[in-house]
């Protein structure tokens, strides 16, 4: 609810769409994909929020990829406990010993994923732009499908590092 309410008001600041295609938007980001505005010409700051609820993805059990919701929770609850210094629990309930530091292996493998991933689509297709080769990748780890357009033009080494990074999404690192 958190990231579908941040996601909708943040896109319906920054973007010309109504509240409703805002709403579309920030759930659409994290599970199916589809859009109903041209992504390519949404701003810089509304293609971050797109690629940050596309990193987050959906929750455990389902077909989409990213982190998953319960992984940015656990991050979350591990950060304030670490802060505040008191024990990791949400709902009074105590968190296992080790899930911090799952959730933390699993955001940096994540975040390597997207970085390395990125280098080599710049590297393979250099004409392109950065924000559109980032959103790509981040698109292919969330398993979402949206595009900036720039699929089609994408090299075949491109292509093939795209379609590993959506098993890497899909699976986990």
């Amino acid at each position: 609810a958190v990231l579908i309410t941040l996601g909708t008001l943040v896109l319906y600041l920054t973007e010309d769409i109504s509240f409703l295609g805002a709403f579309f938007f920030s759930v659409s980001a994290r599970t199916a994909g589809f859009s109903t505005f041209n992504v390519g010409q949404f701003s810089v700051s509304g293609l971050m929020t797109l690629m940050c609820l596309m990193f987050v993805g959906a929750s455990p059990g389902s077909t989409g990829g990213g982190i998953k919701t319960t992984t940015l929770f656990t991050l979350i609850i591990g950060i304030k406990s670490v802060a505040t210094n008191k024990a990791e629990k949400a709902f009074k309930y105590s968190f296992p010993k080790d899930a911090f530091k799952k959730a933390s292996v699993i955001t940096f493998l994540s975040i390597l994923i997207v970085i390395l991933a990125t280098f080599m689509l710049t590297l393979f297709d250099p004409d392109l732009s950065f924000v559109s080769v980032f959103f790509e990748t981040v698109s292919a780890f969330g398993t979402v499908g949206l595009s900036m357009g720039i699929t089609p033009k994408l090299s075949i080494g491109s292509k093939l590092v795209s379609i590993l990074v959506m098993y890497m999404g899909r699976l986990g690192p």
